[in-house]
């Protein structure tokens, strides 16, 4: 096998692992935070809130470092650092006795993490131009059925082995992915000795600012993912008030999250092909349309199969 397919499978798969992994914790984070003594539902969710934007805001902070050190050492030794870094943060929230405890370790899981990013450009580094548009499509879909597979596990995990071995499971799973990447990837990677031209990041605002397509894109695509993350904090608390059965909420929260995921990932697979034969502007209107009409209603739901019904419909859009 081509040196070139054996790392593009080899990182699909692992990088399905990561995410898995990375999505596990969703459908019970809520429920570990009143374990950890915060039992007050104003507090449970404010602390959610943290706990899942800490690792975005440091990511935002140290991926010019990550970029630049991959530019003098390879692809390869990123990807090992975001999932072996990602593994022992994860791995060690098991044994969190407080929430501020499991505050720095999720600061620190931002700070190492990355996988994605990663991936994909070692994937883009190492595969012909030819076939990039297939490297690049079968990398995503690694990470569409990690999207999938992570929270319906991870639900179903958190209700039968308990909160902290699931923590354990994700650890594990990033290990196994890291190692996949540390034993079968090959990089033959050489450092560009080219100078790259700097701009300056008052420079970058400026020329921004001035793009006025851009700029509308920008803040469009930052509302919409603002409106969709907003509920994931207190999403599971959410379950708690229709979900009839306290023992199956973790799994049924993972549910509805891998239920939009899978419709998501369909959508989008199946969108390129309206895109070659209606407007871009079209299909975005209709997309933000749609996944208004479908997120407004599940205030009111009041079963689990309402909300079910409401996450398909929702999934169609959402990913266009």
């Amino acid at each position: 096998m081509k040196n070139w397919k054996k790392n593009l499978y080899v990182v699909f798969f692992a990088e399905m692992i990561a995410v898995t992994g990375m999505k596990f914790v969703m459908p019970f984070l809520p429920f570990y935070i009143k374990e950890l003594g915060i039992s007050d539902t104003e507090q449970v969710t404010h602390w959610s809130g943290w706990l899942m934007g800490a690792p975005a805001l440091v990511m935002i902070i140290v991926s010019p470092i990550w970029g630049y050190l991959a530019d003098r050492v390879g692809r390869k030794p990123m990807i090992e650092r975001a999932m072996f870094g990602s593994a022992i943060s994860i791995f060690l929230m098991a044994w969190a006795s407080n929430i501020y405890q499991l505050l720095i370790l999720r600061l620190i899981q931002g700070a190492l993490t990355g996988t994605i990013a990663a991936c994909t450009a070692l994937i883009s580094a190492s595969s012909p131009s030819k076939k990039m548009g297939f490297s690049l499509g079968l990398v995503q879909t690694g990470i569409f059925l990690g999207n999938f597979l992570g929270p319906l596990l991870g639900g179903i995990s958190a209700d039968i082995l308990g909160f902290r071995n699931s923590f354990r499971i994700t650890g594990i799973l990033l290990f196994i992915a890291g190692w996949l990447i540390f034993l079968l990837v090959e990089e033959k990677f050489i450092p560009s000795t080219k100078k790259k031209e700097v701009i300056l990041f008052k420079k970058r605002i400026v020329l921004f600012f001035n793009n006025q397509q851009l700029f509308i894109m920008f803040f469009i695509l930052f509302l919409v993912e603002f409106s969709v993350m907003i509920i994931n904090p207190f999403f599971a608390l959410f379950m708690e008030i229709i979900v009839t059965d306290p023992k199956t909420i973790s799994t049924l929260t993972g549910l509805m999250f891998a239920i939009t995921s899978l419709i998501s990932a369909f959508s989008s697979v199946n969108i390129g092909k309206l895109n070659e034969k209606i407007s871009s502007k079209f299909l975005l209107t209709v997309s933000l349309l749609g996944t208004g009409f479908f997120f407004l209603p599940q205030g009111f739901v009041t079963n689990v199969t309402q909300l079910t019904l409401l996450r398909v419909g929702l999934g169609f859009f959402m990913e266009v």
